[in-house]
């Protein structure tokens, strides 16, 4: 049983340390514009 702890724990801890990055990285390319923000003429 120790061991489905552990993973449902690391399972938890890697989804967090690769989604928050990834979110905070994202509100901030899409604040500044994101895709499409530049002018094609």
């Amino acid at each position: 049983m120790p061991g489905l702890l552990y993973l449902l724990g690391y399972l938890v801890v890697v989804t967090l340390v690769a989604y928050f990055p990834t979110h905070r990285l994202l509100q901030g390319w899409a604040r500044r514009g994101g895709v499409g923000s530049e002018k094609c003429d």
